[in-house]
């Protein structure tokens, strides 16, 4: 059989008859088998075997055939699965940065490796005076220095240097600093509708209706779209409309920040002929709602939101619906809203003209407690092995979260200078090794009232060249019957790059004893897992070199019954009167890849049935071949008959199956 190429996640399938033959032209069954931890999958459903590769690498597989008297011959052939290059997916929006700012980025999200190789990642600024750029544990690092633009590019790579890349723009803006991107300005409140007369001319403070979340200052714009009615322009934050004729607009009015980010107000105006008569007072927009903490205050301009179409001098009021969760008083055009407990209010503004006429604005004022301030919090960091001479840097950001996103100032103790050196910039925590041993590190995170969290991790300093092991393989979860044992090695799970796996110390332990006692063995590596009674445990494996570099495992196992499963699905069939239709049971000896039943129980085994509900048609019975069990249907006569297979476990437990069988002639 000649060697087979398949990719990682792709699959090939082999007819195998045409590599065998059988003197006596027996029947035969086959089975192909590949060693335990093998980089590709085996399933063979009749005469055809599947391959599906599950990553890179090689695998020799071995083909059986058996006759109907067990009987076997073999060939052996190579499968192949070839390294792939990683791939990127997604795009990186431009990063918007103040000077002395830093954007982080998790590159994991951003490439995949179709042979699920580990990535190593690169970075690169086109511009490096502008936008400086690193590595920081798993994390890409951008800090923003001055005024400018940059294309970053970062790149992926596997361990046979295949790779894949991903730019992105960086725009550096001039400013007192902070970690954002700058954010587009927002609206505050409405502008209304304006009502006008031939002859006026009126005034609004645009800044009373724009914010900007990062306190950048606003340039303002108004742009009429008739101007044949109105005109409209700006003085610094003060828009000006200029009645032309009757009819009616709209009025545009656009607020930027300095990096050019915008947002639009639209309001209508409509001018009327000129009268005689005193108009009243009108509202030139709403007030946005407003939020204060208990024993909190604030100030609004009433002015800003009422004018007097004749030019009338106006006089303000302020009322609140429940003084006892907030005040408003009115002094000249100010008005000052005082908290006095938590709930919510309406607060009504008045603006009268000499004559009396009135307009009125109304708003909600929420207040609510002050929340006290709360303490960072810790994340827990890995101890990490660093080979003498090397240096690693670590962004201690990633371990410490604020739950009142407060600023937080870092600090960090070395339990041992001789061993580890310790030094912290920032938020970049630099670690060297100095000399073999091991280093406690403690990194401390502060806010601004003193309120702090800290977190601990070893540093284990190894000789210069030395790797620690790895794991290879994942235990998973397993399910057992009481009263059953299972026998696993180390060795299936881990491997060390410069140790021999004799010389590395394996351990392992049980969340529960009780449930699942776990031991190790005489055995190189050898662990013996009791299932003791029902219920759920976790088992941990450790090894460990002799130079104390270790890797550890776990997974959760149940001890538990459950009842057979369905492995291979037995499909209809159609046969003449004397012919067979055959199938196994479950699997056997070395021909793992067939069965209809399993059962996912370690120390459980299953006794099956079957039955034909019509034997006139076609007759069925559990035969043995002398290596394992199978379903024997024979085709007596024309017609349709159901066959119904069961599988029984210890416990008293069963699945079935059933399919139909039509008999033609």
């Amino acid at each position: 059989i000649a060697a087979q190429t398949v990719a990682v996640g792709e699959t090939a399938a082999m007819e195998l008859p045409g590599y065998f033959e059988d003197p006596d032209g027996d029947a035969l069954v086959y089975a192909a088998t590949v060693p335990e931890g093998s980089v590709i999958e085996l399933a063979i459903s009749g005469t055809a075997v599947t391959i599906t590769a599950l990553k890179k690498g090689e695998a020799a597989v071995t083909v059986t055939v058996a006759d109907t008297e067990g009987m076997m011959a073999t060939q052996e052939f190579i499968v192949i699965v070839p390294n792939r290059a990683p791939q990127a997916f997604g795009n990186i929006p431009e990063a918007r940065l103040t000077e002395g700012s830093v954007k982080r980025i998790d590159p994991s999200s951003l490439f995949s490796d179709p042979d699920a190789d580990a990535l190593i990642f690169e970075v690169a600024s086109s511009s490096p005076q502008v936008a400086r750029t690193w590595v920081s544990g798993e994390r890409v690092l951008v800090r923003a220095l001055k005024e400018g633009t940059a294309t970053v590019t970062i790149t992926a790579k596997d361990a046979q240097g295949l790779e894949a890349t991903q730019q992105f723009s960086v725009r550096v803006n001039e400013s007192g600093g902070g970690s954002d991107p700058n954010h587009p300005p927002v609206a505050t409140g409405t502008i209304l509708e304006q009502k006008l007369e031939e002859g006026d001319k009126r005034m609004l403070n645009a800044s009373s209706y724009f914010a900007d979340p990062d306190d950048d200052p606003l340039a303002f714009t108004a742009e009429s779209s008739d101007h044949e009615v109105v005109k409209a322009g700006t003085s610094g934050s003060e828009v000006e409309l200029e009645v032309v004729s009757q009819g009616t607009a709209t009025v545009t009015v656009t607020a930027e920040d300095p990096a050019g980010l915008e947002i639009d107000q639209i309001f209508a105006v409509t001018v009327q002929e000129a009268g005689s008569e005193n108009r009243a007072p009108a509202a030139i927009g709403t007030v946005a709602d407003q939020s204060l903490e208990v024993d909190g205050s604030a100030t609004l301009d009433a002015s800003a939101y009422f004018t007097d179409p004749d030019a009338d001098a106006l006089e303000y009021s302020a009322g609140s619906s429940d003084n006892a969760v907030v005040t408003a008083t009115a002094s000249g055009s100010g008005i000052a809203l005082q908290a006095t407990g938590s709930g919510t209010a309406t607060v009504t503004l008045t603006a009268q003209d000499p004559e009396g006429l009135e307009a009125e604005l109304t708003f909600d004022v929420t207040v609510v407690a002050p929340v006290p301030n709360r303490p960072p919090v810790a994340g827990t960091i890995a101890s990490r092995f660093l080979e003498n001479g090397k240096s690693e840097t670590l962004d201690v950001t990633y371990f410490f979260s604020d739950p009142d996103e407060d600023v937080l100032v870092f600090s960090v103790e070395n339990s041992d200078a001789g061993v580890v050196a310790a030094t912290l910039s920032g938020t970049d925590l630099e670690m060297q090794g100095v000399a073999e041993g091991t280093s406690t590190i403690t990194v401390t995170a502060e806010d601004p009232e003193g309120l702090s969290a800290s977190g601990e991790f070893d540093v284990t300093v190894t000789p210069e060249g030395a790797q620690p092991p790895y794991q290879k393989k994942e235990l998973g979860n397993v399910s057992y019957l009481v009263g059953a044992e299972l026998g696993i090695s180390s060795w299936w799970y881990f491997s060390d790059p410069d140790t021999p796996f004799r010389r590395l110390k394996t351990e392992v332990a049980s969340s529960d004893p009780e449930v699942l006692k776990a031991e190790t063995t005489s055995y190189m590596g050898g662990i013996t897992l009791t299932a003791m009674k029902e219920g759920e445990a976790t088992i941990y494996i450790t090894v460990t070199d002799p130079d104390g570099l270790w890797s550890g495992l776990s997974a959760v196992h149940t001890v538990g019954n459950n009842p057979p499963t369905i492995k291979i699905p037995v499909p209809d069939a159609v046969r003449a009167p004397g012919e067979t239709y055959s199938f196994f049971v479950q699997e056997f000896f070395i021909f793992h890849h067939v069965g209809l039943f399993e059962d996912p129980d370690v120390g459980d085994r299953m006794e099956f049935a079957v039955s034909s509900s019509d034997s006139t048609v076609a007759t069925a019975s559990i035969e043995d071949t002398g290596l394992g069990l199978y379903v024997l249907v024979t085709a007596v006569s024309p017609g349709e008959a159901t066959i119904t297979s069961t599988a029984t476990d210890l416990g008293g437990l069963s699945t079935d199956w059933t399919f139909e069988i039509t008999v033609e002639n």
